[in-house]
C-alpha cells in the first residue's frame, strides 16, 4: 500500500473514530434517564420475604419420634426467626404420607397385613386414610386424578379405616401430581404464614375448570404468588395447541396472583417470559438457598449472599430449603433448621444486615415499573453507542476494519434482535464492558508513553511493575 493511501486511511479514520466517539457519547447521555427511572423502580419495594420448603420441613420431622410435634415447634420458630411464608408443593401420594394424611402399601405389604398370600399377577397400589376428615377432603382428589389417566380406583377397608385401590403399581402412583393437600394449606394458614404454592406442567392436559378453582381457593387463603416447579410453567405443554398460556394468564389475572422467578436458573423455564408479559410483570426475583449450603455454609456467609442478593440484584424472596444431616462422628441425626435461622435472626444476620441498608422483612411485592418519555428511541441510541464503541476497540487494533466493523457489529445486532431481543442486550452490554476495560488500559499506557518520552523519564512511582499493575487493575 502506497504512502498516500495510508494518510488518506488514516485522515478518514480520524473522521470516523470522531463520528463513533459522538454516538458512545449520546449513548451515555440517552442512558441517564433510562438509568434514572431504574433507581425510582428500585426504590418501590423495599421489602424482603423469607420462605421455607414445607416439603423439606416434614422430611425432616419424618425422621423424629413425634413428627406432628415437632412440624408445629418448628412453625413457632420459624416466625420468630422471621419466616413468615411456606412454600407448598403439588401434592404426590408420598408427600401426602410424610404430612400423616394416609398409609400407602403394595401388594405383599397389603397380604402382610391381611395375613394372606400376595395375589399372584397383580400389582396394585392400596391407600388407607388417616380419618375421616382426611377421606372426606382426598378421596376425590386422589379420584379425579388417577382416573384422569384411565386407571380404576375402587373402594377399600382395612382394621376399621377407609381406603382406596388403585390399579397401578406403587412406583407409578407415586409419581402423579395432584393439587396441593388443602388440609396442609389450611394449616399454613391457621398458623399465620403466607402460602406461596408451586405448580408445575405436569398434570395435562390444561384442564381450565380445575385450574380455576385452585386458583380461587389460592386467593381465599390468601395467596399472591405462586412458583413453578419443573422446567415449565403451567400450561404451556398444550400452547401451541390450546393457547393455554393466555386462558391461564386470564386466570392469574382474575384472581390477582403474580409470579415468583427463580434466580440463575441454568435453563429458563419454558413459557415464563409469555405469562410473565400476561401478568403485566408482576413478578418477583427469588433467591433459592439449596439444601447443601443451608447445611454447610456458616451463618454469617448466607446472610452476606442474601445482602448481596437483595442489594445488588434486587432479589425479594428468598427461598429456603431444609435436609436431614447424617453425623457419623456423633452417631445422630441432625437437620439444618438452626443454622438457617441463626443466619436470619441472629445479631448480624440477614435480617440485621437488610435493614441497615434500608430494606424490612414483609410481603415481597413487583416493582412499579414506569418508563421514560421516548423509552424505544433511547434504547436504540444506547444500542448504537454500544455498537460504535465496540468497532473502536476493533480499530484500535486493526484501524482499516474500523468502518466496516461498525456496520458488521450493526447488522448483527440488528439481525440477532429480530431472534431475541435479551440476547442482543445481553451481547451488547458484555461487548461493552470489555471495551470499556480495554480502551481505559490502552489509553493509560498511552499516556504514561508520551510522558516518559516528553521529559526522558517516567512520572514518579510509574515504574514498569507500576505501569503493568494499574494496566491489569484497569482492565478488570
Amino acid at each position: 500500500m502506497e504512502e498516500w493511501q495510508i494518510d488518506l486511511i488514516k485522515k478518514w479514520n480520524g473522521y470516523i473514530k470522531r463520528l463513533l466517539w459522538i454516538a458512545v457519547f449520546l449513548g451515555v447521555i440517552a442512558a441517564m434517564p433510562l438509568g434514572y427511572s431504574r433507581w425510582m423502580m428500585e426504590k418501590t419495594s423495599k421489602q424482603i420475604e423469607f420462605i421455607f420448603d414445607f416439603r423439606d420441613l416434614l422430611q425432616i420431622a419424618s425422621y423424629q419420634p413425634n413428627p406432628e410435634t415437632f412440624v408445629q415447634m418448628q412453625l413457632v420458630s420459624m416466625q420468630e426467626a422471621g419466616i413468615t411464608t411456606m412454600s407448598v408443593y403439588e401434592s404426590t401420594l408420598n408427600d401426602l404420607l410424610l404430612a400423616g394424611r394416609l398409609n400407602i402399601y403394595n401388594e405383599s405389604q397389603v397380604a402382610l397385613l391381611q395375613q394372606n398370600i400376595p395375589i399372584s399377577n397383580r400389582n396394585f397400589t392400596y391407600v388407607l386414610f388417616a380419618g375421616e376428615k382426611e377421606e372426606n377432603t382426598l378421596r376425590p382428589i386422589i379420584k379425579k386424578r388417577f382416573n384422569k389417566d384411565n386407571i380404576n380406583v375402587s373402594n377399600w377397608t382395612f382394621g376399621g379405616r377407609s381406603g382406596l385401590i388403585l390399579e397401578t403399581s406403587i412406583e407409578n402412583a407415586l409419581i402423579k401430581t395432584m393439587e396441593p393437600d388443602p388440609l396442609s394449606l389450611q394449616l399454613i394458614h391457621d398458623e399465620g404464614f403466607r402460602i406461596i404454592p408451586r405448580i408445575s406442567d405436569q398434570d395435562r392436559p390444561f384442564d381450565q375448570e380445575a385450574t380455576e378453582r385452585m386458583l380461587a381457593n389460592f386467593q381465599k387463603l390468601g395467596v399472591k404468588r405462586i412458583l413453578f416447579d419443573g422446567n415449565a410453567v403451567k400450561g404451556f405443554g398444550d400452547q401451541i395447541e390450546k393457547r393455554t398460556l393466555y386462558s391461564f394468564g386470564d386466570l392469574l389475572n382474575k384472581y390477582n396472583i403474580g409470579l415468583a422467578a427463580i434466580e440463575n436458573l441454568k435453563n429458563p423455564q419454558s413459557g415464563f417470559e409469555t405469562l410473565a408479559n400476561l401478568v403485566e410483570y408482576n413478578v418477583v426475583r427469588l433467591y433459592s438457598l439449596s439444601e447443601n449450603d443451608a447445611a454447610a455454609l456458616k451463618p454469617d456467609v448466607i446472610a452476606d449472599r442474601f445482602l448481596l442478593a437483595a442489594k445488588d440484584r434486587n432479589v425479594r424472596m428468598f427461598y429456603l430449603n431444609g435436609s436431614v444431616v447424617r453425623n457419623q462422628d456423633k452417631s445422630e441425626i441432625t437437620n439444618s433448621l438452626d443454622n438457617v435461622y441463626k443466619a436470619i435472626a441472629s445479631p448480624n444476620g440477614a435480617k440485621d444486615k437488610i435493614s441497615s441498608v434500608g430494606f424490612s422483612t414483609g410481603e415481597a411485592k413487583e416493582f412499579e415499573r414506569s418508563s421514560p418519555p421516548g423509552n424505544k428511541l433511547l434504547r436504540a441510541v444506547i444500542a448504537l453507542g454500544a455498537v460504535a464503541i465496540i468497532a473502536l476497540l476493533i480499530g484500535t487494533f486493526f484501524p482499516v476494519l474500523l468502518l466496516p466493523a461498525f456496520f458488521l457489529v450493526l447488522f448483527g445486532s440488528v439481525a440477532l434482535y429480530l431472534y431475541s431481543s435479551a440476547l442482543v442486550e445481553q451481547g451488547l452490554a458484555l461487548g461493552v464492558g470489555i471495551s470499556t476495560s480495554t480502551l481505559a488500559m490502552i489509553w493509560s499506557m498511552k499516556r504514561v508513553d508520551i510522558y516518559s518520552r516528553k521529559y526522558g523519564k517516567l512520572p514518579q512511582g510509574f515504574s514498569i511493575k507500576r505501569r503493568l499493575e494499574i494496566s491489569v487493575f484497569l482492565f478488570l
